[in-house]
């Protein structure tokens, strides 16, 4: 994942943004990540990448926390809230 700043846009970077679908100019600063962008059940995947506004991307990132939060976690998959504060308990003994 990297920050692009304006004027240094890539011409390999995407040319829409993943959230909005607006187009991302050399004008705008953008999030880029590199990665598997789409598997399927038969193992097929493809190496690509994603761009987003700095705006979209910090929409996104709210958003998936907000789906880790919510989920309820179980006894072989743990919450990731409760793994959080029993670092934080572990870190603020430290201090």
């Amino acid at each position: 994942m990297s920050l692009l700043q304006p004027q240094s846009i890539h011409f390999s970077c995407p040319d829409k943004c993943h959230v909005c679908g607006d187009i991302l100019r050399a004008c705008d600063s953008a999030i880029t990540h590199d990665g598997d962008v789409y598997s399927t059940n038969n193992g097929d995947t493809s190496y690509g990448g994603i761009g987003l506004h700095v705006e979209c991307a910090t929409i996104l990132a709210m958003r998936l926390i907000a789906d880790v939060v919510k989920h309820k976690g179980s006894e072989h998959e743990p919450r990731v809230a409760t793994i959080l504060l029993k670092a934080c308990k572990t870190k603020l003994k430290d201090i």
